[in-house]
Protein backbone atom coordinates (compact mmCIF):
# COMPACT_ATOMS: atom_id res chain seq x y z
CA UNK A 1 0.00 0.00 0.00
CA UNK A 2 1.29 3.37 -0.71
CA UNK A 3 1.67 6.05 1.98
CA UNK A 4 -0.64 8.17 0.25
CA UNK A 5 -3.43 5.82 0.80
CA UNK A 6 -3.56 7.07 4.74
CA UNK A 7 -3.55 9.95 6.02
CA UNK A 8 -3.71 11.97 9.83
CA UNK A 9 -7.02 13.56 10.71
CA UNK A 10 -7.91 15.65 13.52
CA UNK A 11 -11.56 14.35 13.69
CA UNK A 12 -12.39 11.93 17.03
CA UNK A 13 -15.16 9.72 16.95
CA UNK A 14 -17.13 8.73 20.01
CA UNK A 15 -15.84 5.60 21.71
CA UNK A 16 -18.85 3.39 22.23
CA UNK A 17 -19.80 0.45 24.05
CA UNK A 18 -19.88 -3.17 22.29
CA UNK A 19 -22.51 -5.42 23.27
CA UNK A 20 -24.40 -8.11 20.80
CA UNK A 21 -26.99 -9.27 23.86
CA UNK A 22 -27.83 -8.03 27.56
CA UNK A 23 -25.56 -10.93 29.20
CA UNK A 24 -22.68 -9.19 27.48
CA UNK A 25 -20.03 -8.26 29.90
CA UNK A 26 -18.71 -4.45 29.38
CA UNK A 27 -16.69 -3.51 26.79
CA UNK A 28 -15.56 -0.33 25.13
CA UNK A 29 -14.42 -0.29 21.31
CA UNK A 30 -11.12 1.72 20.71
CA UNK A 31 -11.41 2.37 16.71
CA UNK A 32 -8.35 4.83 16.14
CA UNK A 33 -9.13 4.83 12.19
CA UNK A 34 -11.42 4.86 9.77
CA UNK A 35 -10.58 2.20 7.28
CA UNK A 36 -8.31 -0.58 7.07
CA UNK A 37 -5.48 -1.93 4.48
CA UNK A 38 -5.90 -5.61 5.01
CA UNK A 39 -9.19 -5.53 2.68
CA UNK A 40 -10.66 -8.03 3.83
CA UNK A 41 -13.57 -9.08 1.39
CA UNK A 42 -15.79 -10.72 3.71
CA UNK A 43 -15.52 -6.85 6.28
CA UNK A 44 -19.15 -5.43 6.47
CA UNK A 45 -17.97 -2.55 8.06
CA UNK A 46 -16.02 -0.98 4.73
CA UNK A 47 -17.17 -3.06 1.99
CA UNK A 48 -21.17 -2.89 2.11
CA UNK A 49 -21.79 -1.19 -1.38
CA UNK A 50 -19.66 -2.25 -4.74
CA UNK A 51 -18.08 0.55 -4.12
CA UNK A 52 -15.78 -0.22 -1.68
CA UNK A 53 -14.49 2.23 1.61
CA UNK A 54 -11.45 0.49 3.05
CA UNK A 55 -8.92 3.62 1.46
CA UNK A 56 -7.28 5.85 2.08
CA UNK A 57 -7.14 4.53 5.88
CA UNK A 58 -8.16 8.35 7.76
CA UNK A 59 -5.94 7.85 11.04
CA UNK A 60 -7.48 9.63 14.22
CA UNK A 61 -3.97 11.25 15.54
CA UNK A 62 -5.39 12.06 18.80
CA UNK A 63 -6.92 9.10 19.60
CA UNK A 64 -4.15 7.70 22.20
CA UNK A 65 -5.56 11.02 24.38
CA UNK A 66 -9.41 10.42 23.67
CA UNK A 67 -8.54 6.67 25.12
CA UNK A 68 -7.23 7.93 28.41
CA UNK A 69 -9.92 10.71 28.91
CA UNK A 70 -12.21 7.63 28.19
CA UNK A 71 -10.75 5.54 30.67
CA UNK A 72 -10.72 8.33 33.76
CA UNK A 73 -14.66 8.80 33.00
CA UNK A 74 -15.29 5.02 33.09
CA UNK A 75 -13.50 4.44 36.17
CA UNK A 76 -14.61 7.84 37.93
CA UNK A 77 -18.64 5.97 37.04
CA UNK A 78 -17.25 3.19 38.70
CA UNK A 79 -16.87 1.29 35.37
CA UNK A 80 -14.84 -1.81 34.94
CA UNK A 81 -14.74 -2.92 31.29
CA UNK A 82 -12.85 -4.22 28.93
CA UNK A 83 -11.19 -2.15 26.25
CA UNK A 84 -11.76 -3.99 22.81
CA UNK A 85 -8.60 -2.74 20.38
CA UNK A 86 -10.02 -3.14 17.40
CA UNK A 87 -13.12 -4.40 16.12
CA UNK A 88 -13.53 -2.14 13.12
CA UNK A 89 -9.81 -1.35 11.77
CA UNK A 90 -6.33 -3.90 12.23
CA UNK A 91 -4.54 -1.82 14.98
CA UNK A 92 -1.49 -3.88 13.70
CA UNK A 93 -1.87 -2.35 10.07
CA UNK A 94 0.91 0.06 8.50
CA UNK A 95 -1.05 3.47 8.71
CA UNK A 96 -1.44 3.14 12.61
CA UNK A 97 2.19 1.66 12.93
CA UNK A 98 3.94 4.07 10.95
CA UNK A 99 1.71 7.12 12.86
CA UNK A 100 2.74 5.73 16.22
CA UNK A 101 -1.15 5.37 17.36
CA UNK A 102 -1.41 2.15 18.06
CA UNK A 103 2.18 2.31 20.19
CA UNK A 104 0.69 5.29 22.01
CA UNK A 105 -2.24 3.78 22.83
CA UNK A 106 -1.17 0.93 24.11
CA UNK A 107 0.91 3.18 26.68
CA UNK A 108 -2.09 4.78 27.47
CA UNK A 109 -3.35 1.50 28.18
CA UNK A 110 -0.55 0.44 30.15
CA UNK A 111 -0.65 3.41 31.98
CA UNK A 112 -3.79 3.26 33.16
CA UNK A 113 -3.96 -0.10 33.85
CA UNK A 114 -6.61 -1.09 31.78
CA UNK A 115 -7.44 -4.26 30.87
CA UNK A 116 -7.95 -4.83 26.90
CA UNK A 117 -8.19 -7.17 24.13
CA UNK A 118 -6.10 -6.84 21.04
CA UNK A 119 -7.80 -8.32 17.88
CA UNK A 120 -5.43 -8.77 14.74
CA UNK A 121 -4.63 -10.31 11.13
CA UNK A 122 -1.63 -8.88 11.53
CA UNK A 123 2.37 -9.78 12.61
CA UNK A 124 4.58 -8.48 15.18
CA UNK A 125 5.38 -5.18 13.82
CA UNK A 126 8.43 -4.56 16.14
CA UNK A 127 10.11 -5.07 19.24
CA UNK A 128 9.11 -2.23 21.33
CA UNK A 129 5.02 -3.29 20.53
CA UNK A 130 6.23 -6.47 22.02
CA UNK A 131 7.79 -4.87 25.08
CA UNK A 132 5.02 -2.83 25.49
CA UNK A 133 2.73 -6.00 24.96
CA UNK A 134 4.44 -7.77 27.84
CA UNK A 135 3.90 -4.94 30.15
CA UNK A 136 0.19 -4.54 29.58
CA UNK A 137 -3.18 -5.91 31.34
CA UNK A 138 -4.22 -7.16 27.75
CA UNK A 139 -4.75 -10.18 25.71
CA UNK A 140 -4.07 -11.11 22.44
CA UNK A 141 -6.29 -12.67 19.60
CA UNK A 142 -4.89 -13.85 16.91
CA UNK A 143 -7.32 -14.01 14.06
CA UNK A 144 -7.15 -16.89 12.02
CA UNK A 145 -10.34 -18.36 9.89
CA UNK A 146 -9.17 -19.36 6.29
CA UNK A 147 -8.57 -22.80 5.13
CA UNK A 148 -5.61 -22.34 3.31
CA UNK A 149 -2.85 -19.92 2.04
CA UNK A 150 -5.01 -19.44 -1.09
CA UNK A 151 -8.08 -18.68 0.53
CA UNK A 152 -6.44 -15.96 2.58
CA UNK A 153 -4.91 -14.37 -0.20
CA UNK A 154 -8.40 -13.49 -2.06
CA UNK A 155 -9.91 -12.82 1.20
CA UNK A 156 -7.73 -10.92 3.10
CA UNK A 157 -5.03 -9.56 0.65
CA UNK A 158 -2.99 -7.25 2.52
CA UNK A 159 -3.08 -9.04 6.23
CA UNK A 160 -0.28 -11.31 7.44
CA UNK A 161 0.31 -14.78 6.04
CA UNK A 162 -1.46 -17.56 7.82
CA UNK A 163 2.63 -18.90 8.76
CA UNK A 164 2.87 -15.20 10.57
CA UNK A 165 0.10 -15.69 12.77
CA UNK A 166 1.40 -18.66 14.35
CA UNK A 167 4.91 -16.80 14.73
CA UNK A 168 3.21 -14.06 16.67
CA UNK A 169 1.24 -17.01 18.78
CA UNK A 170 4.79 -18.57 19.12
CA UNK A 171 6.28 -15.11 20.72
CA UNK A 172 3.81 -14.25 22.71
CA UNK A 173 3.95 -18.14 24.29
CA UNK A 174 7.73 -17.27 24.44
CA UNK A 175 7.24 -13.91 26.49
CA UNK A 176 4.00 -15.18 28.40
CA UNK A 177 1.69 -12.21 26.87
CA UNK A 178 -1.70 -14.12 27.68
CA UNK A 179 -2.84 -15.32 24.02
CA UNK A 180 -6.01 -17.03 22.20
CA UNK A 181 -7.04 -17.65 18.66
CA UNK A 182 -10.34 -17.02 16.79
CA UNK A 183 -11.10 -19.02 14.72
CA UNK A 184 -12.84 -16.72 12.39
CA UNK A 185 -14.83 -16.36 10.33
CA UNK A 186 -15.27 -19.47 9.54
CA UNK A 187 -17.10 -19.57 6.36
CA UNK A 188 -19.44 -22.16 6.94
CA UNK A 189 -19.03 -24.95 4.36
CA UNK A 190 -20.03 -28.73 3.73
CA UNK A 191 -16.44 -30.01 5.32
CA UNK A 192 -14.75 -28.14 8.26
CA UNK A 193 -12.08 -30.93 9.16
CA UNK A 194 -9.65 -28.55 8.34
CA UNK A 195 -10.52 -26.47 11.28
CA UNK A 196 -8.83 -29.14 13.84
CA UNK A 197 -5.48 -28.77 12.03
CA UNK A 198 -5.73 -24.83 12.94
CA UNK A 199 -6.50 -25.70 16.50
CA UNK A 200 -3.45 -27.99 16.41
CA UNK A 201 -1.02 -25.86 15.61
CA UNK A 202 -2.25 -23.16 18.24
CA UNK A 203 -2.12 -25.90 20.66
CA UNK A 204 1.19 -26.63 19.97
CA UNK A 205 2.17 -23.19 20.48
CA UNK A 206 0.71 -23.28 23.82
CA UNK A 207 -2.84 -21.63 23.19
CA UNK A 208 -5.72 -23.51 24.88
CA UNK A 209 -8.37 -21.40 24.58
CA UNK A 210 -10.26 -19.85 21.48
CA UNK A 211 -13.42 -17.55 20.52
CA UNK A 212 -14.82 -18.84 17.00
CA UNK A 213 -17.51 -17.04 14.83
CA UNK A 214 -19.21 -18.57 11.58
CA UNK A 215 -19.08 -16.02 9.16
CA UNK A 216 -21.61 -13.17 9.22
CA UNK A 217 -22.33 -11.56 6.31
CA UNK A 218 -24.01 -9.50 3.39
CA UNK A 219 -25.23 -10.93 0.38
CA UNK A 220 -22.77 -8.25 -1.36
CA UNK A 221 -19.98 -9.53 0.48
CA UNK A 222 -21.02 -13.08 -0.18
CA UNK A 223 -21.12 -12.45 -3.58
CA UNK A 224 -17.70 -11.06 -3.64
CA UNK A 225 -16.32 -14.01 -2.15
CA UNK A 226 -17.74 -16.36 -4.33
CA UNK A 227 -16.34 -13.71 -7.43
CA UNK A 228 -13.25 -14.48 -6.08
CA UNK A 229 -13.05 -18.03 -4.98
CA UNK A 230 -15.58 -19.59 -6.97
CA UNK A 231 -15.68 -23.02 -4.97
CA UNK A 232 -17.06 -21.22 -2.46
CA UNK A 233 -20.67 -20.99 -3.77
CA UNK A 234 -22.29 -23.83 -1.90
CA UNK A 235 -22.16 -21.14 1.03
CA UNK A 236 -25.44 -19.59 -0.83
CA UNK A 237 -27.23 -22.76 0.75
CA UNK A 238 -26.14 -21.62 3.93
CA UNK A 239 -26.94 -17.74 3.69
CA UNK A 240 -29.73 -18.07 1.24
CA UNK A 241 -31.76 -20.44 3.45
CA UNK A 242 -35.42 -19.16 5.22
CA UNK A 243 -33.77 -19.83 9.12
CA UNK A 244 -30.34 -18.37 8.35
CA UNK A 245 -30.09 -15.57 11.20
CA UNK A 246 -30.33 -11.82 10.36
CA UNK A 247 -28.50 -9.11 12.04
CA UNK A 248 -28.97 -5.78 11.49
CA UNK A 249 -25.21 -4.63 12.47
CA UNK A 250 -24.02 -0.83 12.73
CA UNK A 251 -20.75 -0.25 11.11
CA UNK A 252 -19.19 1.93 13.79
CA UNK A 253 -19.26 5.24 15.45
CA UNK A 254 -17.77 6.81 13.30
CA UNK A 255 -19.45 6.54 9.33
CA UNK A 256 -22.41 4.85 10.73
CA UNK A 257 -24.44 3.02 8.43
CA UNK A 258 -26.33 -0.07 8.85
CA UNK A 259 -25.95 -2.84 6.49
CA UNK A 260 -28.46 -6.65 7.24
CA UNK A 261 -25.50 -9.28 7.24
CA UNK A 262 -26.55 -12.95 7.76
CA UNK A 263 -25.29 -16.20 9.85
CA UNK A 264 -26.03 -19.76 9.41
CA UNK A 265 -28.92 -21.01 11.09
CA UNK A 266 -29.19 -22.14 14.83
CA UNK A 267 -29.11 -26.11 13.40
CA UNK A 268 -25.90 -25.76 11.37
CA UNK A 269 -24.21 -23.66 14.16
CA UNK A 270 -25.00 -26.20 17.00
CA UNK A 271 -24.04 -29.13 14.81
CA UNK A 272 -20.76 -27.50 13.90
CA UNK A 273 -19.60 -25.61 17.10
CA UNK A 274 -19.90 -28.85 18.83
CA UNK A 275 -18.10 -30.52 15.93
CA UNK A 276 -15.19 -27.68 16.73
CA UNK A 277 -15.80 -28.29 20.65
CA UNK A 278 -15.15 -31.91 20.19
CA UNK A 279 -11.53 -31.39 18.19
CA UNK A 280 -10.45 -28.56 20.83
CA UNK A 281 -11.43 -30.66 24.10
CA UNK A 282 -9.54 -33.81 22.26
CA UNK A 283 -6.56 -31.51 22.34
CA UNK A 284 -6.94 -30.23 25.95
CA UNK A 285 -8.62 -26.61 25.05
CA UNK A 286 -11.86 -24.81 25.15
CA UNK A 287 -13.66 -22.57 23.17
CA UNK A 288 -16.55 -19.85 23.58
CA UNK A 289 -18.92 -18.18 20.77
CA UNK A 290 -20.91 -14.79 20.64
CA UNK A 291 -23.88 -15.52 22.61
CA UNK A 292 -25.88 -13.13 20.25
CA UNK A 293 -26.44 -16.92 18.53
CA UNK A 294 -29.06 -17.79 21.66
CA UNK A 295 -28.20 -21.49 22.20
CA UNK A 296 -28.56 -22.67 25.80
CA UNK A 297 -25.47 -23.88 27.12
CA UNK A 298 -23.14 -23.10 24.50
CA UNK A 299 -20.29 -21.50 26.50
CA UNK A 300 -20.47 -23.63 29.56
CA UNK A 301 -16.81 -25.44 29.25
CA UNK A 302 -15.48 -21.79 28.47
CA UNK A 303 -17.04 -20.50 31.56
CA UNK A 304 -16.07 -23.33 33.83
CA UNK A 305 -12.20 -22.18 32.96
CA UNK A 306 -13.07 -18.11 33.41
CA UNK A 307 -13.72 -17.29 29.77
CA UNK A 308 -16.71 -15.39 28.84
CA UNK A 309 -17.80 -15.39 25.38
CA UNK A 310 -14.92 -14.27 22.70
CA UNK A 311 -12.11 -15.12 25.47
CA UNK A 312 -12.57 -12.17 27.87
CA UNK A 313 -11.37 -13.80 31.19
CA UNK A 314 -13.16 -12.95 34.37
CA UNK A 315 -13.18 -16.04 36.47
CA UNK A 316 -16.28 -14.06 39.28
CA UNK A 317 -18.59 -13.12 36.04
CA UNK A 318 -18.27 -16.54 34.82
CA UNK A 319 -19.34 -17.94 37.65
CA UNK A 320 -22.13 -16.13 37.43
CA UNK A 321 -22.90 -16.61 33.89
CA UNK A 322 -22.97 -20.57 34.56
CA UNK A 323 -25.90 -19.72 37.22
CA UNK A 324 -27.42 -18.08 34.47
CA UNK A 325 -26.63 -19.85 31.20
CA UNK A 326 -29.90 -22.31 31.54
CA UNK A 327 -31.86 -19.09 31.18
CA UNK A 328 -29.69 -16.35 29.08
CA UNK A 329 -29.62 -17.64 25.41
CA UNK A 330 -33.63 -18.04 25.41
CA UNK A 331 -34.36 -14.79 26.83
CA UNK A 332 -31.48 -12.22 25.84
CA UNK A 333 -32.04 -10.28 22.37
CA UNK A 334 -29.63 -8.99 20.30
CA UNK A 335 -28.94 -5.16 20.61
Amino acid sequence: MKKENYYLSDELPEIKAHSNTEFCPLIYELIPAHGCEFQCTYCNVYSLKKEKTFLPVKVFKNYPGLVRKTIKEHREKGEKPVYYFSPKTDIFQRPLIETRVTHEILKVLIEEEAPFILVTKGKLPDNEILELLKKSKGRVLISYGMKCQEYADALEPNAATLDERYELAKICAENNIPAMGIIEPILPLKDLSYVKGILKKFVDLGIDHFAIDFARISKVCLEDLIAKVPELSELRDIYYRDDAVAQDFETGPYKREVVRRYAPSNEYLKKNFNLIKDYAESMGATVSICNYFKVKGINSSAYKRGFLCFGIYDEERAKEYLILDSDCCSTCESK
